[in-house]
């Protein structure tokens, strides 16, 4: 109903401007009124087309734009062409020609707007689908990335746990076993690794630790301080 106003109207009002101009003409044979009735059927598909072309939300804008521009011109053609038929310019056969022409020629071209909208319209389908695949892809990077610095942030912390209890234990060492040379060289030597060495990143340099601090047998704390590097 949207559209009557804007197609139907005029459409009727052209009908009946040509209804009466054919009306005013001498025509005896009934024959040479067949172009006035094939070009308003042919009419009425244009204006029905139009209409629906316009209330589709299918087609996106460049196809209704291009469609519909097709129908005008073609319709154009076809008006033209009865308006010479009436006044003589052209005569029947070529008169049939030019009102039924147009409509064939529009059906073409809106099958081919139609086959490129779909085009169009997998070619835009498969972009969202790569950029909704990136976006996931980065979201995931991104947890992956968050996750790990949240896991490297827990080793840090371990590790400077882990290298704390060990400074401590080395501190009280090195006055303990002050008068044993190879375990005091030891303890010396790990006290200055002991910032840098990835020994100290894992969580069995404490095990290492609690078997020290459990055991008094020298050769078995100097095996396990020798293994430190």
């Amino acid at each position: 109903m949207k559209s009557l106003p804007f197609i139907w109207l005029p459409l009727l009002s052209l009908w009946t401007i040509l209804i009466v101009l054919f009306s005013n003409r001498t025509i005896q044979n009934i024959e040479l009124y067949i172009p006035l009735a094939i070009y308003f059927a042919v009419s009425l598909i244009f204006a029905v087309q139009l209409g629906l072309i316009n209330k589709t939300k299918k087609e996106n804008f460049i196809v209704k734009f291009s469609s519909s521009n097709s129908l005008l011109f073609c319709f154009l053609i076809s008006t033209i062409s009865i308006f010479s038929y009436l006044y003589g310019g052209i005569n029947l056969q070529i008169s049939l020609l030019l009102v039924i022409a147009p409509l064939i020629a529009n059906l073409i071209f809106h099958e081919i707007f139609s086959i490129s909208s779909k085009q169009i319209g997998k070619q835009k389908d498969k972009l969202i689908i790569k950029k909704n695949n990136w976006v996931e892809k980065g979201k995931e990077l991104e947890q992956e990335q968050i996750k790990k610095s949240k896991e490297n942030s827990k080793a840090r912390d371990l590790s400077k746990g882990f290298r704390k209890e060990w400074k401590t234990y080395l501190k009280s060492a090195s006055k303990k076993y002050a008068e044993f040379d190879q375990v005091s060289i030891e303890i010396k030597r790990i006290m200055e690794i002991v910032d840098f060495s990835t020994y100290f990143r894992s969580k069995s340099c404490m095990d290492d630790l609690n078997n020290i601090r459990l055991s008094e047998d020298l050769s078995l704390i100097k095996d396990i301080l020798s293994s430190i590097k």
